[in-house]
Protein backbone atom coordinates (compact mmCIF):
# COMPACT_ATOMS: atom_id res chain seq x y z
CA UNK A 1 0.00 0.00 0.00
CA UNK A 2 2.73 2.43 0.67
CA UNK A 3 4.00 1.99 -3.00
CA UNK A 4 0.56 2.68 -4.38
CA UNK A 5 0.69 5.65 -2.06
CA UNK A 6 3.69 7.16 -3.21
CA UNK A 7 2.78 6.84 -6.63
CA UNK A 8 -0.25 8.66 -6.06
CA UNK A 9 1.58 11.66 -4.29
CA UNK A 10 3.99 11.28 -7.64
CA UNK A 11 0.91 11.52 -9.90
CA UNK A 12 -0.69 14.52 -8.06
CA UNK A 13 2.35 16.28 -7.63
CA UNK A 14 2.97 16.42 -11.35
CA UNK A 15 -0.40 17.32 -12.35
CA UNK A 16 -1.31 19.55 -9.71
CA UNK A 17 1.44 21.15 -8.63
CA UNK A 18 3.79 20.72 -11.44
CA UNK A 19 6.07 23.69 -10.28
CA UNK A 20 6.83 22.11 -6.87
CA UNK A 21 6.93 18.90 -8.58
CA UNK A 22 10.12 20.43 -10.99
CA UNK A 23 11.76 21.61 -8.01
CA UNK A 24 11.55 18.36 -5.93
CA UNK A 25 12.46 16.69 -8.89
CA UNK A 26 15.73 18.12 -9.01
CA UNK A 27 16.81 18.14 -6.00
CA UNK A 28 16.53 14.92 -5.90
CA UNK A 29 18.03 14.32 -9.42
CA UNK A 30 20.89 16.61 -7.94
CA UNK A 31 21.41 14.25 -4.89
CA UNK A 32 20.99 10.90 -6.76
CA UNK A 33 23.34 12.45 -9.49
CA UNK A 34 25.91 13.39 -6.46
CA UNK A 35 26.27 10.06 -5.65
CA UNK A 36 26.79 8.61 -8.80
CA UNK A 37 29.61 10.51 -9.83
CA UNK A 38 30.75 10.67 -6.16
CA UNK A 39 31.67 7.08 -6.34
CA UNK A 40 32.35 7.29 -10.14
CA UNK A 41 35.39 9.68 -9.73
CA UNK A 42 36.37 7.65 -6.94
CA UNK A 43 37.14 4.83 -9.47
CA UNK A 44 38.33 7.03 -11.71
CA UNK A 45 41.23 8.25 -8.99
CA UNK A 46 42.14 4.54 -8.07
CA UNK A 47 42.99 4.10 -11.71
CA UNK A 48 45.93 6.57 -11.65
CA UNK A 49 47.13 4.55 -8.14
CA UNK A 50 46.94 1.29 -9.85
CA UNK A 51 49.34 -1.72 -8.27
CA UNK A 52 50.29 -3.72 -11.32
CA UNK A 53 50.89 -7.68 -9.66
CA UNK A 54 52.52 -8.19 -12.68
CA UNK A 55 55.84 -6.99 -10.80
CA UNK A 56 56.61 -9.71 -7.49
CA UNK A 57 57.78 -6.13 -6.04
CA UNK A 58 54.27 -4.51 -6.24
CA UNK A 59 54.50 -2.43 -2.98
CA UNK A 60 51.19 -3.94 -1.26
CA UNK A 61 51.13 -0.76 1.70
CA UNK A 62 49.94 1.63 -1.38
CA UNK A 63 46.75 0.10 -1.46
CA UNK A 64 43.66 1.85 -0.39
CA UNK A 65 40.16 2.08 -0.65
CA UNK A 66 39.39 1.93 -4.90
CA UNK A 67 43.14 1.67 -5.69
CA UNK A 68 43.16 -0.45 -9.03
CA UNK A 69 44.58 -3.70 -8.95
CA UNK A 70 45.32 -5.28 -12.31
CA UNK A 71 47.91 -7.79 -13.70
CA UNK A 72 48.81 -11.26 -13.71
CA UNK A 73 49.82 -12.97 -10.16
CA UNK A 74 52.14 -16.11 -9.80
CA UNK A 75 51.03 -16.67 -5.89
CA UNK A 76 47.97 -18.02 -4.36
CA UNK A 77 47.77 -19.17 -0.92
CA UNK A 78 44.24 -21.04 -0.42
CA UNK A 79 41.14 -20.28 0.76
CA UNK A 80 38.22 -18.91 3.08
CA UNK A 81 34.93 -18.54 2.82
CA UNK A 82 32.66 -15.73 4.85
CA UNK A 83 29.14 -16.06 6.31
CA UNK A 84 27.43 -16.01 2.58
CA UNK A 85 29.59 -19.01 1.18
CA UNK A 86 31.78 -16.30 -1.06
CA UNK A 87 35.05 -17.61 -1.31
CA UNK A 88 37.94 -15.71 -1.21
CA UNK A 89 41.70 -16.43 -1.71
CA UNK A 90 44.92 -14.64 -0.79
CA UNK A 91 47.86 -13.36 -3.01
CA UNK A 92 50.87 -13.69 -0.57
CA UNK A 93 53.83 -11.62 -1.37
CA UNK A 94 57.13 -13.21 -0.58
CA UNK A 95 60.81 -12.17 1.08
CA UNK A 96 61.93 -13.24 -2.18
CA UNK A 97 60.11 -14.21 -4.77
CA UNK A 98 62.32 -16.81 -6.12
CA UNK A 99 63.72 -18.22 -3.37
CA UNK A 100 60.46 -17.89 -1.05
CA UNK A 101 61.09 -18.42 2.44
CA UNK A 102 58.75 -15.97 4.34
CA UNK A 103 55.44 -14.53 3.55
CA UNK A 104 55.48 -10.62 4.28
CA UNK A 105 52.02 -9.74 2.91
CA UNK A 106 48.52 -11.09 1.74
CA UNK A 107 45.94 -9.29 -0.61
CA UNK A 108 42.68 -10.96 -0.67
CA UNK A 109 40.79 -10.95 -3.59
CA UNK A 110 37.50 -12.24 -3.85
CA UNK A 111 36.82 -14.77 -7.09
CA UNK A 112 33.71 -15.87 -8.95
CA UNK A 113 33.05 -19.57 -9.09
CA UNK A 114 34.31 -20.05 -12.42
CA UNK A 115 37.57 -19.24 -11.54
CA UNK A 116 37.83 -21.42 -8.51
CA UNK A 117 39.97 -24.27 -10.25
CA UNK A 118 42.46 -22.12 -11.82
CA UNK A 119 42.54 -20.46 -7.95
CA UNK A 120 43.34 -23.96 -6.35
CA UNK A 121 45.48 -24.69 -8.89
CA UNK A 122 47.62 -21.78 -9.08
CA UNK A 123 47.71 -22.37 -4.86
CA UNK A 124 48.95 -26.02 -4.79
CA UNK A 125 51.32 -24.51 -6.96
CA UNK A 126 52.67 -21.97 -5.28
CA UNK A 127 52.86 -23.77 -1.97
CA UNK A 128 54.66 -26.73 -3.55
CA UNK A 129 57.19 -24.16 -4.89
CA UNK A 130 57.68 -22.59 -1.31
CA UNK A 131 58.57 -25.77 -0.13
CA UNK A 132 60.92 -25.93 -2.56
CA UNK A 133 59.42 -29.12 -4.23
CA UNK A 134 60.12 -29.51 -7.74
CA UNK A 135 56.51 -28.71 -9.74
CA UNK A 136 55.58 -27.06 -13.01
CA UNK A 137 54.62 -23.88 -12.37
CA UNK A 138 50.46 -23.14 -12.72
CA UNK A 139 49.29 -20.75 -15.40
CA UNK A 140 49.05 -17.21 -13.92
CA UNK A 141 45.53 -15.76 -13.04
CA UNK A 142 44.95 -12.31 -14.42
CA UNK A 143 43.01 -10.05 -11.63
CA UNK A 144 41.78 -6.61 -13.08
CA UNK A 145 39.80 -5.03 -10.11
CA UNK A 146 39.18 -2.15 -7.00
CA UNK A 147 40.45 -2.73 -3.34
CA UNK A 148 37.78 -1.77 -0.85
CA UNK A 149 37.96 -1.52 2.86
CA UNK A 150 37.15 -4.95 4.57
CA UNK A 151 33.75 -4.96 7.02
CA UNK A 152 35.04 -6.45 10.42
CA UNK A 153 33.38 -9.55 9.62
CA UNK A 154 35.38 -10.59 6.71
CA UNK A 155 38.43 -9.00 8.29
CA UNK A 156 37.83 -11.21 11.46
CA UNK A 157 37.44 -14.23 8.70
CA UNK A 158 40.91 -13.68 6.90
CA UNK A 159 42.36 -13.40 10.42
CA UNK A 160 40.91 -16.75 11.40
CA UNK A 161 42.03 -17.83 8.10
CA UNK A 162 45.76 -16.85 8.64
CA UNK A 163 45.82 -18.19 12.08
CA UNK A 164 44.87 -21.80 10.39
CA UNK A 165 47.48 -21.76 8.48
CA UNK A 166 50.25 -20.91 10.98
CA UNK A 167 50.37 -17.54 11.73
CA UNK A 168 50.14 -15.97 15.34
CA UNK A 169 47.35 -13.28 16.07
CA UNK A 170 49.67 -10.59 15.73
CA UNK A 171 51.66 -11.47 12.60
CA UNK A 172 48.05 -11.93 10.88
CA UNK A 173 47.21 -8.31 11.46
CA UNK A 174 50.76 -7.34 10.83
CA UNK A 175 50.64 -9.24 7.42
CA UNK A 176 47.22 -8.70 5.72
CA UNK A 177 46.44 -5.97 3.70
CA UNK A 178 43.37 -4.64 5.44
CA UNK A 179 40.92 -4.69 1.80
CA UNK A 180 39.82 -6.75 -0.65
CA UNK A 181 40.30 -6.96 -4.34
CA UNK A 182 36.60 -7.20 -6.23
CA UNK A 183 36.00 -7.61 -9.82
CA UNK A 184 33.80 -4.61 -10.19
CA UNK A 185 35.72 -2.11 -13.31
CA UNK A 186 32.60 -2.37 -14.71
CA UNK A 187 31.02 -0.03 -12.23
CA UNK A 188 32.94 2.56 -12.84
CA UNK A 189 31.21 3.19 -16.08
CA UNK A 190 27.63 2.32 -14.68
CA UNK A 191 28.21 4.72 -11.72
CA UNK A 192 29.15 7.28 -13.73
CA UNK A 193 26.68 7.10 -16.34
CA UNK A 194 24.06 7.24 -13.40
CA UNK A 195 25.34 9.84 -11.64
CA UNK A 196 25.31 11.97 -15.62
CA UNK A 197 22.03 10.84 -16.36
CA UNK A 198 21.00 12.51 -12.95
CA UNK A 199 23.38 15.10 -12.81
CA UNK A 200 21.76 16.42 -16.70
CA UNK A 201 17.99 15.81 -15.17
CA UNK A 202 18.14 18.14 -12.06
CA UNK A 203 19.59 20.57 -14.74
CA UNK A 204 16.46 20.23 -17.17
CA UNK A 205 14.08 20.20 -13.96
CA UNK A 206 16.18 23.41 -12.56
CA UNK A 207 15.82 25.31 -15.69
CA UNK A 208 12.21 24.25 -16.00
CA UNK A 209 11.50 25.41 -12.45
CA UNK A 210 13.62 28.90 -13.48
CA UNK A 211 11.20 28.82 -16.70
CA UNK A 212 8.20 28.87 -14.92
CA UNK A 213 8.79 31.57 -12.61
CA UNK A 214 11.16 30.48 -9.71
CA UNK A 215 7.65 29.30 -7.25
CA UNK A 216 5.81 27.30 -6.11
CA UNK A 217 2.60 28.70 -7.46
CA UNK A 218 0.18 27.20 -9.74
Amino acid sequence: MSGLRTTFRIVYLITCRPKLALFLGGITSLLLGSLGLFFGVRYVIGDFSKVDLNFPTADFNSIGDYTRITGSTNNAWGCFYDNNKTCYYIIPKFDDNNDPKNIVQVLVVRIESGDFNAWKNLSNSTKKRFSHVSVDLASPIHVDGYAHAMNPALYDYAIDYLQSVGFSHDDANKVLVPYVVTYDSANKYSTLTFGGIFAVLAIVCFFAWVAKGMNFRE
